[in-house]
């Protein structure tokens, strides 16, 4: 059980407050990371997310509460228009629509890429909204089935400035092959 002193604000006395504070501690970063920003999607962010399976999708409702939901199809999945517009199709689920009652409160969103045995990742934020557009939504059918409604940063200011491929990441938290986490789990956790 956790401590009730960690749900409180007070919990820390020497917390950072500012971004100077947190620049001091941290620094700043170098030139080769400032360059990695991008304005659109180049041809190589746009190849990544062709190969890419697998992407997390973050979203804020009106009041700030947060959820990250995975997306994953076959590669190519996700569709890009343009260099400032992608396609993510809404396939069958549990029906929660947790990112799409949240796009429709607060437009935000952040997308990760991964694409499995890499050791990079692709970050793309952007504004998305639900559409229903049936020329669009028939490039999207998987499995015979037509995609009903889709989600997806579009419009001018679909992207935002676009972090390049993240190689660290992914490479520290790389586990030996040989070990199963899945038997440590809780047993309905490993069901879900």
């Amino acid at each position: 059980m956790m401590d009730a002193s960690w749900t409180r604000q007070d919990a820390f006395a020497a917390r950072v407050t500012s971004e100077e504070d947190l620049r001091a501690l941290l620094g700043w970063p170098g030139e080769l990371v400032r360059r990695k920003v991008l304005l659109a999607l180049d041809e190589h962010c746009r190849a990544f997310i062709a190969r890419s399976p697998f992407l997390l999708i973050s979203s804020a409702d009106a009041a700030g509460v947060c959820d990250v939901s995975p997306r994953g199809d076959a590669p190519g999945f996700v569709l890009a228009l343009d260099e400032t517009r992608l396609i993510i199709p809404e396939r069958p689920g549990n029906r929660r629509m947790d990112t799409l009652r949240n796009i429709l409160q607060n437009p935000r969103v952040g997308l990760l890429f991964a694409i499995p045995g890499m050791g990079e990742t692709l970050r793309v934020n952007g504004r998305a909204c639900v559409f229903r557009d049936p020329d669009v939504l028939a490039r999207l059918a998987a499995r015979g089935r037509v995609c009903e409604k889709s989600t997806g940063p579009t419009g001018s200011a679909g992207v935002s400035p676009v972090p390049a491929p993240a190689a660290r990441t992914p490479g520290r938290a790389r586990r030996p092959r040989s070990q199963d986490f899945s038997q440590t789990l809780p047993r309905g956790v490993r069901h879900l």
